[in-house]
């Protein structure tokens, strides 16, 4: 019988659970990005359709999309959530400001859209978030992948047949239910982009 030996194993790490609603989602995420909370935005945010959209955004080399998703690069995350939060406090408005509408639930199983306005004002943005087995997230995948399809198939395409690509493929996969929703909850965007989501959502067979 082999010896036992736990002198390398890994310390076990405990899941932090999710909001109890689609509106406390986003309302923790609001009061993450205004007060720079980086560890409470790691828990209410899905990390690998999150580790896509900075990739996309950033021209990301396939290590580093995995680091992200793995929680490894926790300066990078950093800075792009200050770049959010700035994007949303354009107005003069802290991100905590905004008022966290009524949920939607969208026609994909286990999301749901939820509006963020200006008090007083117009709609501001719009965050899909996701019930999972222990509670509700934020998506920023299926929140800003609509927006960003073509370099998200930019990519996709680009990855070779290393099993880090393949881990990779595998965050599409997971995201593509996600950006189903993301793209129900973007009425707005053009018809170009819808054309351009479908045709990913068909690649990923989502």
């Amino acid at each position: 019988m082999a010896a036992c030996s736990t002198a390398s194993e890994p310390p076990p790490t405990t899941q932090v659970p999710g909001a109890a609603s689609a509106e406390a989602a986003a309302r923790t995420w609001l009061l993450a990005l205004d007060s720079g909370d980086y560890d409470e935005l790691g828990s209410i945010v899905s990390s690998g359709s999150l580790a896509l959209a900075i990739g996309a955004e950033n021209g990301l080399a396939v290590a580093d999309v995995l680091a992200i998703a793995n929680d490894e690069r926790p300066g990078e995350v950093a800075g792009y959530w200050q770049s959010v939060a700035a994007s949303l406090t354009d107005d003069g408005f802290a991100p905590s400001a905004l008022a966290v509408r009524e949920g939607l639930e969208l026609g994909v199983e286990g999301y749901a859209a939820v509006d963020l306005a200006i008090p007083g004002g117009p709609l501001a943005t719009t965050v899909v978030v996701r019930d999972g087995s222990d509670g509700w997230r934020v998506d920023w995948g299926a929140t800003v992948g609509p927006g960003l399809v073509r370099p998200l198939r930019s990519m996709l395409d680009g990855l070779d047949y290393t099993a880090e690509a393949d881990q990779v493929r595998q965050l599409f996969i997971a995201a593509g239910p996600g950006l189903r929703a993301g793209l129900e909850a973007r009425p707005d965007l053009p018809s170009e982009f819808v054309s351009d989501v479908e045709d990913l959502l068909r690649l990923l067979g989502a």
